[in-house]
Protein backbone atom coordinates (compact mmCIF):
# COMPACT_ATOMS: atom_id res chain seq x y z
CA UNK A 1 0.00 0.00 0.00
CA UNK A 2 1.35 3.77 -0.84
CA UNK A 3 -0.15 6.63 1.39
CA UNK A 4 0.32 10.07 0.33
CA UNK A 5 -1.37 13.45 -0.10
CA UNK A 6 -4.38 14.45 -1.94
CA UNK A 7 -6.42 17.39 -1.72
CA UNK A 8 -9.71 19.59 -1.72
CA UNK A 9 -10.11 23.08 -2.33
CA UNK A 10 -10.43 26.44 -0.28
CA UNK A 11 -12.17 29.01 -1.43
CA UNK A 12 -9.72 30.51 -3.16
CA UNK A 13 -9.11 28.13 -5.29
CA UNK A 14 -6.06 26.35 -4.27
CA UNK A 15 -5.92 22.98 -2.74
CA UNK A 16 -5.97 21.94 0.78
CA UNK A 17 -3.84 18.76 1.53
CA UNK A 18 -4.44 15.66 3.11
CA UNK A 19 -1.96 13.99 4.72
CA UNK A 20 -1.51 9.97 5.25
CA UNK A 21 -4.44 9.41 2.64
CA UNK A 22 -4.58 5.51 1.15
CA UNK A 23 -3.86 6.86 -2.73
CA UNK A 24 -2.49 3.75 -4.09
CA UNK A 25 -1.70 -0.02 -4.02
CA UNK A 26 1.89 -1.08 -5.78
CA UNK A 27 0.72 -5.17 -5.77
CA UNK A 28 -0.20 -6.10 -9.01
CA UNK A 29 -3.41 -8.08 -9.91
CA UNK A 30 -1.66 -10.38 -12.20
CA UNK A 31 1.77 -10.81 -13.80
CA UNK A 32 2.54 -13.16 -17.04
CA UNK A 33 4.17 -13.77 -19.92
CA UNK A 34 3.92 -14.88 -23.29
CA UNK A 35 6.53 -16.67 -25.34
CA UNK A 36 6.01 -18.37 -29.03
CA UNK A 37 8.31 -19.25 -31.79
CA UNK A 38 8.64 -20.62 -35.61
CA UNK A 39 11.27 -22.70 -37.70
CA UNK A 40 11.40 -23.06 -41.36
CA UNK A 41 14.03 -25.17 -42.72
CA UNK A 42 17.02 -23.35 -41.27
CA UNK A 43 15.80 -20.47 -39.84
CA UNK A 44 14.04 -20.22 -36.56
CA UNK A 45 12.81 -16.96 -34.85
CA UNK A 46 10.72 -16.43 -31.10
CA UNK A 47 9.40 -13.93 -29.60
CA UNK A 48 8.81 -13.33 -25.98
CA UNK A 49 6.22 -10.92 -24.17
CA UNK A 50 6.19 -9.93 -20.66
CA UNK A 51 2.74 -8.16 -19.04
CA UNK A 52 2.04 -6.80 -15.66
CA UNK A 53 -1.54 -5.81 -15.19
CA UNK A 54 -2.88 -3.55 -12.21
CA UNK A 55 -0.94 -2.01 -9.30
CA UNK A 56 0.29 1.74 -8.97
CA UNK A 57 3.37 4.05 -9.02
CA UNK A 58 4.42 6.94 -7.48
CA UNK A 59 6.70 9.15 -9.80
CA UNK A 60 9.02 12.00 -8.16
CA UNK A 61 10.60 12.18 -11.72
CA UNK A 62 7.01 13.44 -13.16
CA UNK A 63 6.05 15.37 -9.58
CA UNK A 64 9.44 17.31 -9.59
CA UNK A 65 9.32 17.67 -13.87
CA UNK A 66 6.02 19.46 -13.07
CA UNK A 67 6.75 21.69 -9.65
CA UNK A 68 10.34 22.85 -11.86
CA UNK A 69 8.16 23.51 -15.14
CA UNK A 70 10.22 21.67 -17.27
CA UNK A 71 7.50 19.08 -18.23
CA UNK A 72 4.81 19.36 -20.68
CA UNK A 73 2.14 19.54 -18.48
CA UNK A 74 3.25 22.26 -16.93
CA UNK A 75 1.96 24.82 -20.02
CA UNK A 76 -1.52 25.05 -19.66
CA UNK A 77 -2.26 28.55 -17.77
CA UNK A 78 0.49 30.08 -17.65
CA UNK A 79 -0.13 32.76 -21.12
CA UNK A 80 -3.97 33.00 -20.05
CA UNK A 81 -2.61 33.96 -16.47
CA UNK A 82 -0.70 36.65 -17.58
CA UNK A 83 -2.76 38.37 -20.43
CA UNK A 84 -5.76 38.60 -17.52
CA UNK A 85 -3.47 39.82 -15.26
CA UNK A 86 -0.73 41.86 -16.52
CA UNK A 87 -2.70 43.25 -19.26
CA UNK A 88 -6.46 43.32 -18.21
CA UNK A 89 -5.28 44.25 -15.08
CA UNK A 90 -7.71 41.27 -13.38
CA UNK A 91 -6.42 40.77 -9.60
CA UNK A 92 -6.31 37.50 -7.91
CA UNK A 93 -6.86 38.33 -4.47
CA UNK A 94 -10.02 39.90 -5.49
CA UNK A 95 -11.27 37.42 -7.30
CA UNK A 96 -11.61 39.00 -10.71
CA UNK A 97 -8.93 36.49 -12.70
CA UNK A 98 -10.68 34.63 -15.54
CA UNK A 99 -6.98 33.26 -16.82
CA UNK A 100 -4.72 31.09 -15.28
CA UNK A 101 -5.56 27.64 -13.38
CA UNK A 102 -9.03 26.80 -13.01
CA UNK A 103 -9.66 22.85 -10.87
CA UNK A 104 -13.04 23.01 -12.40
CA UNK A 105 -13.24 19.42 -10.72
CA UNK A 106 -12.03 20.55 -7.38
CA UNK A 107 -14.88 21.10 -4.71
CA UNK A 108 -15.04 22.82 -1.54
CA UNK A 109 -15.40 21.45 1.88
CA UNK A 110 -19.32 22.66 1.77
CA UNK A 111 -19.60 20.98 -1.67
CA UNK A 112 -19.53 23.75 -4.22
CA UNK A 113 -17.86 23.96 -7.26
CA UNK A 114 -14.70 25.60 -7.78
CA UNK A 115 -14.96 28.13 -9.94
CA UNK A 116 -11.34 30.98 -8.83
CA UNK A 117 -8.30 30.68 -11.01
CA UNK A 118 -4.82 31.15 -9.38
CA UNK A 119 -1.63 31.83 -10.10
CA UNK A 120 0.27 29.01 -12.65
CA UNK A 121 2.90 29.45 -9.84
CA UNK A 122 0.48 28.17 -6.91
CA UNK A 123 -0.47 25.42 -8.32
CA UNK A 124 2.61 23.71 -10.12
CA UNK A 125 5.35 25.27 -7.94
CA UNK A 126 3.71 24.98 -4.43
CA UNK A 127 0.45 23.03 -4.70
CA UNK A 128 1.05 20.24 -6.55
CA UNK A 129 4.48 19.47 -4.73
CA UNK A 130 2.32 18.72 -1.58
CA UNK A 131 0.21 16.19 -3.78
CA UNK A 132 1.39 12.92 -4.62
CA UNK A 133 -2.07 11.08 -5.50
CA UNK A 134 -1.52 13.70 -8.99
CA UNK A 135 1.53 11.82 -9.13
CA UNK A 136 0.20 8.37 -9.06
CA UNK A 137 -0.35 6.05 -12.35
CA UNK A 138 -1.24 2.76 -13.11
CA UNK A 139 1.72 0.79 -13.66
CA UNK A 140 0.05 -1.67 -16.18
CA UNK A 141 2.32 -2.42 -19.01
CA UNK A 142 2.75 -4.95 -22.03
CA UNK A 143 6.27 -5.13 -23.05
CA UNK A 144 7.73 -6.68 -26.39
CA UNK A 145 11.16 -8.59 -23.98
CA UNK A 146 12.66 -10.05 -26.64
CA UNK A 147 12.72 -10.87 -30.32
CA UNK A 148 15.66 -13.47 -31.58
CA UNK A 149 16.35 -14.53 -34.92
CA UNK A 150 18.65 -17.11 -35.96
CA UNK A 151 20.01 -19.30 -38.81
CA UNK A 152 21.37 -22.99 -38.70
CA UNK A 153 24.43 -23.81 -40.72
CA UNK A 154 24.05 -26.96 -43.52
CA UNK A 155 25.56 -30.05 -42.07
CA UNK A 156 27.43 -29.99 -45.49
CA UNK A 157 29.22 -27.01 -45.02
CA UNK A 158 30.93 -28.33 -41.49
CA UNK A 159 31.57 -31.94 -43.14
CA UNK A 160 35.18 -32.38 -42.45
CA UNK A 161 35.77 -30.38 -39.70
CA UNK A 162 35.75 -30.97 -36.19
CA UNK A 163 32.53 -28.77 -35.46
CA UNK A 164 29.20 -31.08 -35.22
CA UNK A 165 26.72 -28.38 -35.29
CA UNK A 166 26.83 -24.02 -35.50
CA UNK A 167 24.26 -20.96 -36.07
CA UNK A 168 24.37 -17.55 -35.42
CA UNK A 169 21.52 -15.35 -34.93
CA UNK A 170 20.80 -11.57 -33.94
CA UNK A 171 18.68 -10.69 -30.95
CA UNK A 172 17.17 -7.83 -29.05
CA UNK A 173 15.73 -7.30 -25.53
CA UNK A 174 13.65 -4.48 -24.65
CA UNK A 175 12.46 -3.68 -27.68
CA UNK A 176 9.41 -1.60 -26.98
CA UNK A 177 6.20 -0.88 -24.44
CA UNK A 178 3.41 -2.16 -26.28
CA UNK A 179 0.73 -1.19 -23.84
CA UNK A 180 1.10 1.29 -20.38
CA UNK A 181 -0.91 4.09 -18.35
CA UNK A 182 2.30 6.32 -17.38
CA UNK A 183 3.38 9.20 -19.54
CA UNK A 184 5.63 9.11 -22.37
CA UNK A 185 9.16 8.54 -20.91
CA UNK A 186 8.36 7.00 -17.76
CA UNK A 187 9.44 3.26 -17.63
CA UNK A 188 5.89 1.86 -15.89
CA UNK A 189 8.45 -1.19 -14.33
CA UNK A 190 10.65 1.65 -13.23
CA UNK A 191 9.29 1.59 -9.39
CA UNK A 192 9.95 -2.49 -9.46
CA UNK A 193 13.04 -3.26 -7.47
CA UNK A 194 13.83 -5.68 -4.24
CA UNK A 195 13.66 -3.53 -1.26
CA UNK A 196 10.75 -1.87 0.45
CA UNK A 197 10.38 1.01 -1.73
CA UNK A 198 7.96 -0.76 -4.23
CA UNK A 199 6.04 1.49 -6.42
CA UNK A 200 7.62 4.43 -5.50
CA UNK A 201 10.15 5.60 -8.69
CA UNK A 202 12.37 9.12 -8.54
CA UNK A 203 14.98 9.59 -11.16
CA UNK A 204 15.14 6.51 -12.87
CA UNK A 205 16.32 5.97 -16.28
CA UNK A 206 14.60 5.62 -19.86
CA UNK A 207 14.46 1.13 -20.21
CA UNK A 208 17.40 0.43 -21.86
CA UNK A 209 17.24 -2.18 -25.26
CA UNK A 210 20.02 -4.04 -25.98
CA UNK A 211 20.92 -6.04 -29.72
CA UNK A 212 23.34 -8.27 -29.97
CA UNK A 213 24.74 -11.58 -31.80
CA UNK A 214 24.52 -15.00 -30.98
CA UNK A 215 27.01 -17.95 -32.30
CA UNK A 216 26.99 -21.39 -30.98
CA UNK A 217 29.20 -24.21 -31.69
CA UNK A 218 29.18 -27.68 -31.01
CA UNK A 219 32.08 -29.77 -31.22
Amino acid sequence: LVYGSESASNLRGRPIPEENALIGNATPDWTGSFSTGVTYKRLSARVLLDAKIGGDMFSATYLKGTVWGTFKNSLPGRESYYIHNYVYGEDQTLGELQGGILLSDAYTADGLRNTYYIHPNNWYLADRDLIQELSFFDASYVKLREVVLSYRFPETLLRGTFVRNASIGVFGRNLAILYRNTPRGLDPEASTNAGNGQGIEFGSLPPMGTFGVNLNVEF
